[in-house]
């Protein structure tokens, strides 16, 4: 979608290649899907529920959907301010479990 006097703002999409673990069953490339989302203008991750949130085997924990979702967010903030988002000092952890017991929160 390209931005005209009608439609001033273009979307940001983000492209997930889903069940990424399942690489015996794949019907498109990594490289397909890559291919497509930069045609199209779109970040691409590629993410399993089974692994997300688990520690790969280099050590390092698989965080790619929320990575995704972080570059979603930078680019609409990018869109609307021309700036890129500020550094990242208050940020609101996805998993943090609820201390606080209250009847308005």
């Amino acid at each position: 979608m390209k931005s005209s006097p009608r439609n001033p703002i273009r979307m940001c999409f983000l492209l997930v290649g889903n069940k990424s673990d399942l690489y015996d069953k794949r019907e498109v490339t990594e490289e397909e899907a890559k291919s497509l989302a930069k045609e199209l203008d779109m970040t691409y991750i590629e993410t399993s529920a089974k692994t997300e949130g688990t520690y790969l085997p280099n050590g390092t924990k698989d965080t790619r959907i929320e990575e995704g979702i972080t570059a979603l967010v930078e680019r609409i903030y990018y869109r609307f301010t021309k700036s890129p988002l500020p550094e990242k000092t208050d940020r609101v952890a996805l998993n943090q479990q609820k201390t606080q017991q209250s009847c308005c929160f």
